[in-house]
């Protein structure tokens, strides 16, 4: 998406909220080393978190998979943390990205945001520009009484927002479909 306007600013601003994240430097990392040198740091606990490990186990409170990293508190320290659970705090993390993402650049990733009036317009494209960028003839643009309910009806030939699922369960909110908002068409 680098063409479109104002994208390669939002990217910057996402990729330095990404760097001050400590489970996203942790987790490029995991992926370096894990493309690179092969290593998989999964259930892998280092001697100072033997003890620790071990003790949960015998208690039967040990989680599923454990994973040894960064102490945010201490410089050089590190903690045996709930592998599944950071990495549920990492998605949501990145699902947050993408969410801000498709929020700032609806018209661009989501179809149905695209084939929207406003959207044509601030492109100095029309109604006619829609139907023949959707590869039917201009002249169908004419049989439509109504241009609101025209809009509506391209609309309807695009699936919504594919990722809204994820965007709920994972951040709290989803993309709203145009045709829920009045001044959408």
């Amino acid at each position: 998406m680098s063409d479109v306007d104002g994208f390669s600013d939002w990217y910057e601003q996402a990729q330095a909220r990404l760097k001050l994240d400590p489970l996203a430097r942790f987790f490029v990392e995991i992926r370096n080393d894990s493309i690179h040198k092969g290593l998989n740091p999964l259930d892998r606990v280092t001697m100072e978190h033997l003890r620790e490990d071990l003790s949960l186990q015998l208690r039967r409170r040990a989680p599923s998979h454990v994973v040894v990293l960064p102490d945010q508190r201490a410089e050089n320290g590190t903690v045996l943390a709930d592998a599944d659970q950071i990495s549920s705090e990492y998605f949501k993390s990145l699902v947050a990205v993408v969410l801000d993402c498709y929020e700032r650049f609806r018209s661009v990733v989501d179809p149905r945001w695209h084939l929207t009036r406003d959207n044509f317009q601030a492109m100095n494209k029309s109604f006619e520009d829609a139907v023949e960028e959707l590869g039917f003839p201009r002249i169908w643009a004419s049989f439509v009484s109504n241009e609101t309910e025209g809009w509506r009806m391209l609309r309807s030939q695009q699936p919504a927002c594919l990722v809204n699922d994820i965007f709920l369960r994972y951040a709290g909110r989803s993309i709203p479909d145009p045709d829920s908002l009045d001044d959408a068409s």
